[in-house]
C-alpha cells in the first residue's frame, strides 16, 4: 500500500471544509488533464458557488526509496459539483476539474484572424477569454517554421475547439505540467527534444519477477501493441493566382508489413503554395507514423505525469528497454482513511468516472479499446480501493515524432450567409487586379468594416473566361451572399447580391427589370448606365442609357430589325466607318438636314441612282472638284438653268457628244481657243444660222476639208477680200449665177489655163472696164454667138492680123492699118510678151498648188481624227495621190509643146506687129496658121489634162451612201506620148494627131481631118453631128484644172 500524503490547495472559500478522500485523472498530450476529485465535508450542504471556476491543485506528496520528499501536483479548476452521499459522519462531495484551456469550451466566438502565425492566433484567443487572468504558456519547444495563416476564421466554434484544431493542423500538441511549474500550458512540435526527464527518478525498472508489488519507481507491467494501419498519404488543392499548377503532395510512410502501402488521400489539402503542401505532407507523414507503436505501463511511482519522459530497464526479455516519453497518464490516487470513516466507502471504477474523458483521448485514440481492457483487468483501478495508488501510463519512444491526430472536426460552414462590402473610408469601390472585393460579416465584432474585415474575397460572375465573360464588381456597402468553399470558412466566395432597405431595388414597378450601375465617386442617382427592360403588357420596351460613352464593336455581320419607326439624336458629332461596302435601303423616302456643312469623301467611285426625280437646292455657291474625268449621263432631257452668269473653265480638253441635236442661244456667243475644229460626221450637214444680224469668223488662218461637197448660198451678195488666192481644182470647175456675176479687181485681173478656158452665160454676160480691156489669144480665138451678138462701144480700137466673117459677114477689108492701129498692135505685142512670161510664171505656181495640195491632203489624212470618218483617210491619201500624177502631167505637157511653140508664135506676132504694119494684111494670115499650129498641143494638152482629172475627180466621189470606190491610178505620160503632132511617130489616145494621121475620139482632128464626133472640127472641115456648127471654137466643157496666181479671181486655198 503506497504511503502518500495529500493536500489541497484552491481559492475557493470553501477550500477550508474539504478534506481529501480520492482523485482518479487522466492526462495526455494535446489534452487538457481532467480529474474527478472526491472529498469530504462535515458541511452537508457546501455552495457550488464557491467551488465551481476555482482553482484546485492535488498535491501528491511521497518519497523515494532513499527518503527524498517529492511532490506531484494535479491542478485544475473546477467545473462540475456534485454531492453525492455521506460517509460516515462526513457528506461526500464529487468536484471535476480541467485544466484552464479546457474552461475556453465554455466560450464559443466567430472572429477573423489575418496573417498572424498560430501561436498569435492561440495568444489572441486567450487575451480575449477570461483566462487570461491565469493562463500559463510555455512555447519554447516550438522549433518548427509555421508561416503566417492570411486568413483564418473562427465561426461560431468554441475557443477550444478552435485552437484544438489549429493547433492539430499545425502539428503542434501541448501538455500541462505536474510539477514544477503546475497548471503551465507546454507547446510543442518537436516530440525529440521538447520533454524533460521525471524529477524524482528519471529512470523506471520492471519489478523483479520473484517481488510481491512494485515499489517506488518500479514498474509492475508492461504491455505493448502495434496495429495495421494507413502507410500513405496524399493530399491535393488548388491555387486561382496559379489554376493550372499541379498543387499537392504525396507521403510514404508505410510500416514494415504486409498490405502497408494502403494511401489516405485528402481534399482540399490546406494549403496554397507548393512549399506549404510539403510541409504538410510531412506533418500528415508523422501523424501516420506516431499513432503506429503503443506501450503500457503500470506503476504506482506518483511522479509519473504526461510530458515527461524516463528510461526504462530491466525489461524481462531486454526487448523494450529504451527512452520513452509519457503520451498520457491514467491514475488513481486514494486516503488511506480518516477517524469515523469507514474502510469499506464506496468506490468508484476509473473507467466510468473518466469516460468522457478517455473517448476524446489523442493519445489513445486508435488504442481506446487496448486502455479499456487493461483498467478492466487492474482491480486497484477498477474498484479504487481506499488507500491504493496506481497510474497506468501509456508511452511511446522518445525517437517516434508524435503529431497528434486531427480528432477535432474542421468547422463546416452551414450555408451562405450575407455580408456587406467593404473599404477604404471614403471609397465607393475596392477592387484587386482579381475582381475581389472585402467584406464585413454581419457577426464579426471585431472589425471596423473597413479595407481590413477579410482577406481578398473573389466574386462569382454570370459567366468567367479568359479574358471574357460576365464582370460585376460589388461596390462598398453593397450587400452580397457569401458561400464557402468546401464548407471551409477560411474560402469565403460571394455568390450572389441582395438589396436591402439601404441599397433599395432600382426599380418600383414589378414588371421592369434590368441593370442600372452607378457612376463612382460622387455619382447620384441621375448617374447611371442602365438596361432596362419593361414586360408590361402593350408597353413592351428596352431602355439603353449610357451616362457618358458608348460603344459598340462587332467583328463580323450586325443586324438589326425594326418593326416600325427609328429616331437618333447626336448632340454633337457623329463618325461612321464602313471598311467595305454600305447599302442603305429607303423603300420610301429619306430626308437629311445639315444645319452647317457637309463633306463626302469617296476613296474610289460613287454611283447615285434615282429612279425618278432628283432636285438640289444650293441656295449659296456650289463647287465641284473632279481630280479625273467627269461624266454626266442623262438618260432623256436636261435642262441647265443659271439665273446669272455662268463660267466653266477646263484645263485639258473637253469633248461634248450629241446624239440629236444641239443648240445654243445667246445674245451674243463668243469662242475664243487656240485652235477649233468643227466636225459633223455621218450624213448630216452642219449649219450656222445667224438670222437678220451678220455672221463673221476671223482667222489666221482658215481650212476646209470637205468629204463631198461644199455648198455655198447667199440670197445677197458673196464678197471675198484677201491679199491673194489660190484655188486648186483636181476634177471639173464649174462656176454658175443665177444673176449678176461682177468681179471687181483694183489691180490687174489674170487667169491662166493650161486647157481651154470656156464662158457660158445662160442669160446675160456683162464685162465692164473702168480702165483698158486687153485680150491677148497665142493661138485661136473664137467667140460663137447662138442668136445674136451684140457689141455696143463709145470707141473701139482693134489690132487684128486676120479677120474672117463668117456666116453673113459683109463687107471688105479696108485698106492699110492707121496709125492708130499701129499703136494697138505695139500693145498688143507689148500684153502678149508679158502674157508669156506671166504665163510661164503661172504655170510654175499651178505645179507648186499641186504640190502643196498633196502635201496638205496627206498631212490632212495622218489626222487621228480623218480616221474616224468612214473613208475620208483612204480617199484624201487617194486625192493627194493624184494632185501629183496631174502636176507631173502637166510638167511633162509644158515641156515639150509649150516653151517653143509658144516662144515663137509670141515673137513673130510681136515682131511683125511693131514693124510691118503695112504688111499686117499679108502676115497676118500667116501668123494665124502658126497660131492655129502652136494652140492645137495646147488646147489638146488642157483637154487631156482636164478630162483626166474630171475622171479621176468624179471616181473619188463619195456614193450615195457615202463609201468611196477605189480610184484608177492614172497612167504617167512618156515622152513618146507627149510628142507633138506631126513628127511621123503615131500619138497616143489622149495627144493630138498629126497632120497626117486619124486622131483618136479625145483629140481635135487636124486642119485636113475629119473630127471625132465629141472634138470640135477645124476651122475648113464640117462639124459633126454632135457638135454646134461653131465660128470661133468648140463648146463642149471639158473638165480642165484651174490654177491662178495669187492676184487671179480664184485662188488656190489650203483643201
Amino acid at each position: 500500500m503506497a504511503d502518500h500524503e495529500f493536500r489541497i490547495e484552491s481559492d475557493s472559500p470553501a477550500k477550508d471544509d474539504l478534506m481529501f478522500w480520492r482523485i482518479v485523472g487522466h492526462e495526455a498530450l494535446a489534452r487538457p488533464a481532467a480529474y474527478e476529485l472526491t472529498v469530504l465535508s462535515r458541511n452537508k450542504d457546501l455552495a457550488a458557488k464557491d467551488i465551481l471556476g476555482h482553482a484546485f491543485d492535488v498535491v501528491i506528496e511521497f518519497k523515494d526509496a532513499d527518503g527524498g520528499a517529492h511532490e506531484r501536483h494535479c491542478q485544475g479548476h473546477a467545473v462540475r459539483f456534485v454531492r453525492a452521499g455521506h460517509i460516515g459522519r462526513h457528506y461526500e462531495y464529487r468536484i471535476a476539474l480541467r485544466s484552464w484551456f479546457w474552461l475556453l469550451t465554455k466560450r464559443a466566438n466567430s472572429r477573423i484572424h489575418q496573417e498572424k502565425k498560430v501561436l498569435e492566433v492561440l495568444d489572441a484567443v486567450f487575451e480575449d477569454s477570461p483566462i487570461k487572468r491565469f493562463k500559463k504558456t510555455k512555447a519554447t519547444n516550438v522549433i518548427g517554421t509555421h508561416n503566417p495563416r492570411r486568413y483564418c476564421v473562427q465561426h461560431q466554434e468554441s475557443d477550444y475547439q478552435f485552437l484544438s484544431r489549429l493547433l492539430e493542423d499545425e502539428g503542434i500538441y501541448y501538455w500541462f505540467d505536474a510539477h514544477d511549474a503546475p497548471g503551465t500550458m507546454h507547446l510543442s512540435d518537436a516530440s525529440d527534444l521538447a520533454h524533460d526527464k521525471l524529477p524524482a527518478a528519471d529512470t523506471l525498472r520492471h519489478m523483479a519477477v520473484h517481488a510481491a508489488e512494485p515499489r517506488f519507481n518500479e514498474i509492475s507491467r508492461w504491455v505493448s501493441a502495434r496495429q495495421f494501419d494507413t502507410g500513405k498519404h496524399s493530399s491535393r488543392d488548388s491555387d486561382f493566382k496559379a489554376i493550372k499548377k499541379k498543387l499537392g503532395a504525396d507521403i510514404d510512410s508505410s510500416d514494415q508489413h504486409e498490405l502497408a502501402e494502403f494511401e489516405m488521400f485528402e481534399f482540399p489539402g490546406g494549403y496554397f503554395s507548393g512549399d506549404d503542401a510539403e510541409t504538410r505532407a510531412k506533418l500528415r507523414g508523422d501523424e501516420l507514423n506516431a499513432r503506429r507503436d503503443r506501450h503500457w505501463a503500470l506503476t504506482p511511482w506518483p511522479d509519473v505525469a504526461a510530458g515527461r519522459s524516463f528510461k526504462f530497464e530491466d525489461d524481462p526479455d531486454g526487448t523494450r528497454n529504451g527512452d520513452y516519453v509519457i503520451a498520457a497518464c491514467t491514475f488513481i490516487a486514494s486516503h488511506r482513511g480518516y477517524e469515523g470513516v469507514s474502510a469499506s466507502a464506496p468506490a468508484q471504477p476509473v473507467q466510468r468516472a473518466l469516460a468522457e474523458v478517455l473517448r476524446d483521448d489523442a493519445v489513445n485514440a486508435d488504442t481506446l479499446p487496448v486502455l479499456e481492457e487493461l483498467i478492466a483487468a487492474t482491480p486497484a483501478l477498477a474498484a479504487a480501493q481506499t488507500g491504493s495508488s496506481l497510474f497506468l501510463l501509456t508511452v511511446m519512444p522518445v525517437d517516434r515524432p508524435f503529431r497528434a491526430p486531427r480528432l477535432t472536426p474542421r468547422v463546416t460552414m452551414p450555408g451562405p450567409q450575407t455580408a456587406i462590402v467593404v473599404g477604404p473610408k471614403g471609397d465607393e469601390l475596392h477592387v484587386d487586379d482579381h475582381g475581389r472585393v472585402k467584406v464585413h460579416f454581419h457577426w464579426d465584432r471585431y472589425d471596423e468594416s473597413n479595407e481590413k474585415s477579410t482577406c481578398w474575397v473573389r466574386v462569382s460572375q454570370p459567366w468567367g473566361g479568359k479574358g471574357w465573360g460576365g464582370y460585376f464588381a460589388p461596390r462598398i456597402g453593397q450587400e452580397v451572399i457569401v458561400d464557402f468553399l468546401n464548407g471551409d470558412p477560411d474560402r469565403p466566395v460571394i455568390v450572389g447580391r441582395v438589396y436591402n432597405d439601404d441599397q433599395p431595388i432600382p426599380y418600383k414597378s414589378p414588371t421592369q427589370s434590368g441593370f442600372r450601375t452607378r457612376s463612382t465617386p460622387g455619382g447620384g442617382v441621375n448617374n447611371y448606365n442602365e438596361i432596362m427592360f419593361e414586360d408590361k403588357k402593350g408597353s413592351e420596351n428596352i431602355n439603353i442609357h449610357a451616362e457618358l460613352d458608348m460603344s459598340r464593336s462587332v467583328e463580323r455581320d450586325d443586324s438589326g430589325s425594326v418593326g416600325r419607326d427609328q429616331s437618333l439624336k447626336v448632340d454633337r458629332d457623329q463618325t461612321v466607318s464602313v471598311q467595305r461596302n454600305r447599302t442603305v435601303n429607303v423603300t420610301n423616302n429619306e430626308t437629311k438636314s445639315v444645319k452647317v456643312a457637309q463633306k463626302i469623301t469617296v476613296g474610289a467611285s460613287q454611283d447615285v441612282h434615282v429612279v425618278a426625280n432628283q432636285t438640289t437646292n444650293v441656295d449659296g455657291a456650289h463647287a465641284l472638284v473632279v481630280k479625273g474625268d467627269h461624266r454626266i449621263e442623262t438618260k432623256s432631257a436636261r435642262t441647265d438653268f443659271t439665273a446669272s452668269n455662268e463660267s466653266r473653265t477646263v484645263g485639258g480638253n473637253q469633248t461634248v457628244t450629241i446624239a440629236g441635236n444641239m443648240a445654243h442661244k445667246a445674245s451674243r456667243m463668243t469662242f475664243e481657243a487656240g485652235h477649233i475644229e468643227f466636225k459633223v460626221t455621218g450624213g448630216n450637214s452642219m449649219k450656222m444660222d445667224a438670222g437678220v444680224a451678220p455672221f463673221q469668223a476671223n482667222f489666221m488662218q482658215y481650212s476646209l476639208v470637205s468629204n463631198t461637197h461644199i455648198n455655198l448660198m447667199a440670197i445677197g451678195d458673196i464678197n471675198q477680200t484677201s491679199l491673194g488666192s489660190n484655188t486648186t481644182v483636181l476634177g471639173a470647175n464649174s462656176s454658175g449665177y443665177i444673176g449678176t456675176n461682177s468681179e471687181a479687181n483694183l489691180g490687174a485681173a489674170r487667169s491662166t489655163f493650161l486647157g481651154m478656158s470656156m464662158d457660158n452665160a445662160v442669160g446675160l454676160a456683162v464685162a465692164n472696164f473702168m480702165g483698158m480691156q486687153i485680150e491677148n489669144t497665142i493661138a485661136l480665138k473664137l467667140e460663137t454667138v447662138a442668136s445674136m451678138g451684140i457689141e455696143r462701144k463709145l470707141g473701139s480700137l482693134r489690132e487684128a492680123p486676120i479677120h474672117i466673117f463668117k456666116a453673113g459677114g459683109g463687107g471688105g477689108g479696108g485698106g492699110g492699118p492707121p496709125p492708130l492701129n499701129r499703136v494697138a498692135a505695139l500693145f498688143s505685142a507689148v500684153g502678149a510678151i508679158r502674157g508669156l512670161f506671166l504665163g510661164a510664171r503661172d504655170v510654175e505656181a499651178t505645179f507648186t498648188q499641186y504640190e502643196n495640195a498633196a502635201k496638205q491632203l496627206e498631212e490632212a489624212a495622218k489626222d487621228p481624227d480623218v480616221g474616224r470618218i468612214p473613208g475620208l483617210q483612204k480617199r484624201l491619201q487617194d486625192m493627194a495621190g493624184l494632185a501629183r500624177d496631174r502636176k507631173a502631167q502637166g510638167e511633162a505637157l509644158a515641156g515639150s509643146h509649150y516653151g517653143t511653140d509658144t516662144a515663137i508664135g509670141a515673137g513673130t506676132g510681136a515682131a511683125l506687129g511693131l514693124v510691118t504694119g503695112p504688111f499686117a494684111i499679108i502676115a497676118s494670115p500667116v501668123l494665124g496658121v502658126a497660131g492655129a499650129v502652136v494652140g492645137g498641143p495646147i488646147g489638146a494638152m488642157g483637154r487631156a489634162m482636164g478630162s483626166g482629172a474630171e475622171d479621176q475627180a468624179d471616181a473619188l466621189k463619195p456614193a450615195e451612201d457615202g463609201s468611196v470606190p477605189a480610184p484608177q491610178p492614172t497612167p504617167q505620160p512618156s515622152p513618146a506620148q507627149t510628142a507633138p503632132a506631126g513628127t511621123g511617130e503615131p500619138a497616143s489616145s489622149s495627144q493630138p494627131a498629126g497632120p497626117s494621121e486619124p486622131a483618136s475620139s479625145s483629140q481635135p482632128a487636124g486642119p485636113s481631118e475629119p473630127a471625132s464626133s465629141s472634138q470640135p472640127a477645124g476651122p475648113s472641115e464640117p462639124v459633126s453631128s454632135n457638135q454646134p456648127p461653131a465660128a470661133d471654137g468648140p463648146q463642149s466643157t471639158p473638165g480642165p484644172t484651174s490654177s491662178q496666181d495669187p492676184n487671179s479671181s480664184g485662188g488656190s486655198g489650203t483643201p
